[in-house]
């Protein structure tokens, strides 16, 4: 069984579970800034929405995806 890092709800099935990173490599994350395992989408808790939610309620992430998307539409 692997347990959520955030809610510590154990999961059976490894599927239900999503291996997230800390700072979305989206935004320049990379897998030294660490990863942690977290509920997946409407499994246990809904953990890893929930910290997605969260992140885009944030304006410097939100500027900073915004940026990184005009980069790679760019390319």
């Amino acid at each position: 069984m692997i347990p959520c890092k955030k809610c510590s709800f154990e999961h059976i099935n490894e599927s239900n579970i999503h291996l997230h990173h800390i700072v979305p490599k989206c935004i320049g994350g990379t897998d030294k800034d660490g990863r942690r395992y977290l509920c997946g989408e409407n499994k246990g808790n809904d953990c890893h929405r929930e910290w997605d939610k969260f992140l885009m309620e944030q304006q410097d992430v939100k500027d900073l995806l915004k940026k990184k998307f005009e980069e790679w539409i760019n390319q």
